[in-house]
């Protein structure tokens, strides 16, 4: 699921989050997570950061490189959330899969970028599961988000979590539809034009504004429907303003004219991005809309495009996808399944330059066995490797202060009762893989983890574990 929001006012009140891609030596990279499973041609230096599952955020730029990299893991969502439903378990999905990924915008006038590379807090979020206390249709902002709704997370000294930028109560408004009627959608894929204009398709089939759209089709709430405020919250949608423009079979079509082996048929559009090729298509309303590059339910690795009728998409002159479905096309050595959300970004640095990532536990009389693999660090460089112990109950963590002068991401969770600091390098590949046995008599307690890249000054994103 992909969009473009902006997040200032522009001079005619346009407001867009944009499509998820950045910039690595002038060209674009994707951003996209999978509900499927593979691993990296790289092999992340015999790291479990090569294996790739639900929950994981990847990055990739064609022609720039030739292995997709983990950038986030449910360990880093729940370093951003906490253990959501007080169950003790810090491994599992909070969510399930991820069905939206995009990253706000800033202006090009607003120099320094304000968080410097890219990080979680600029990030747009669609999930396949309401969580945080949420309902079918409602939220539970700042703790939680429905599955039908657009949200990204936030810093608070208090500990809430999420914002919610589209509400899916106003998703339901535009296409007829009432959460107070018992009404309940998930959106599945989203993008957004820098006309500000929102395009939606839905996990099942639903009734818009009276009339059947299937799930592998493409709904517009034009931006004169849309009431913007300046950070990109969307705060209401006109009802019934909600247009089909393409439907499922318009999909079909478009698959087929590639002459991909296997089935033709989509099954579902999972997520779509603004094609940076540019160009139009005729929507089935009449009115001609920006090109659109997406993902579906039943052809694998392949990013598609709705140009010249339907063909693979082409970024930084690469094409995006193969007849056979190859899975060195995404950077994968090996895949099965389906991608679930699509990002792309052209005019900001490389996101998550240092991050932690997966672990191994093992809890054994007293002692903490503890495995973090770190990626994305600058190669054969020292990394400052920051571990916290904190006693710890299931539920929330809350914000405690900056390290290293960094406003992100955080450091969880207050208080901390044991703070250790390392500096090893990494390897050739930017990977560090830190084994310890932490001894202490904490228990339950909670281990937060970050590492800060010293080539590039960035601190990565936190991954949490609890233990009973």
């Amino acid at each position: 699921m992909s969009s473009r929001f902006i997040a200032t006012a522009l001079a005619a009140g346009v407001l867009s989050v944009s499509a998820s891609a950045q910039i690595i030596g002038g060209g674009f990279t994707f951003v996209y997570a999978t509900d499927g499973s593979g691993t990296t041609i790289s092999g992340s230096s015999g790291t479990p950061l090569a294996n790739i599952g639900p929950g994981d955020v990847l990055q990739f730029a064609p022609g720039f490189g030739v292995s997709t990299e983990k950038i986030h893991t449910a360990a880093t969502t729940n370093a951003l959330l906490g253990d959501e439903d007080g169950d003790g378990d810090h491994f599992e999905s909070i969510f399930g899969a991820i069905d939206a990924l995009e990253y706000l915008h800033y202006p090009a006038t607003l120099v320094p970028f304000p968080f410097g590379n890219l990080t979680n807090y600029d990030s747009i979020w669609s999930v396949r599961e309401s969580f945080g206390g949420a309902g079918a249709s409602t939220d539970n902002a700042p703790r939680g988000a429905a599955d039908g709704s657009l949200f990204r997370f936030v810093a608070s000294a208090s500990g809430n979590r999420i914002h919610i930028l589209l509400a899916e109560t106003a998703i339901l408004g535009a296409i007829g539809q009432s959460a107070g009627a018992g009404d309940d959608i998930d959106v599945d894929a989203f993008a957004q034009d820098d006309m500000g204009n929102v395009y939606l398709s839905f996990d099942e089939d639903e009734l818009v504004n009276g009339n059947p759209v299937q799930d592998g089709s493409v709904i517009v709430l034009p931006i004169a429907a849309l009431t913007v405020q300046a950070d990109g919250t969307i705060t209401a949608v006109t009802p019934n303003s909600a247009i089909e423009i393409l439907n499922e079979s318009d999909f079909d079509t478009m698959v087929a004219a590639t002459g991909i082996a296997g089935t033709q048929q989509v099954g579902d559009v999972r997520d779509m991005v603004m094609d940076p090729g540019g160009g139009t298509f005729l929507g089935r309303d009449g009115a001609f809309y920006p090109h659109l590059m997406f993902i579906t339910e039943n052809q694998g690795p392949n990013v598609f495009s709705t140009s010249n009728g339907g063909r693979f998409g082409d970024l930084n002159f690469v094409p995006t996808g193969t007849v056979n479905s190859s899975p060195s096309t995404l950077g994968f050595a090996t895949f099965s399944g389906a991608l679930s959300a699509l990002a792309l970004t052209d005019d900001r640095p490389r996101a998550l330059t240092c991050d932690v990532y997966d672990g191994e536990v093992d809890w054994l009389g007293g002692e903490t066995h503890v495995e973090w693999d770190i990626g994305n660090c600058t190669p054969n460089s020292p990394v400052i490797f920051i571990i916290g112990i904190s006693p710890g109950t299931p539920g929330a963590q809350t914000i405690s202060a900056p390290i290293l002068g960094k406003v992100y991401p955080e450091f969880l969770p207050i208080p901390i009762v044991h703070n250790l600091v390392f500096t090893l390098p990494s390897d050739a590949n930017g990977i560090l893989q830190f084994n310890a046995v932490l001894t202490h008599s904490i228990s339950p307690h909670v281990l937060i983890a970050q590492a800060y890249d010293v080539g590039t000054d960035q601190l990565g994103a936190p991954g949490a574990m609890w233990f009973p």
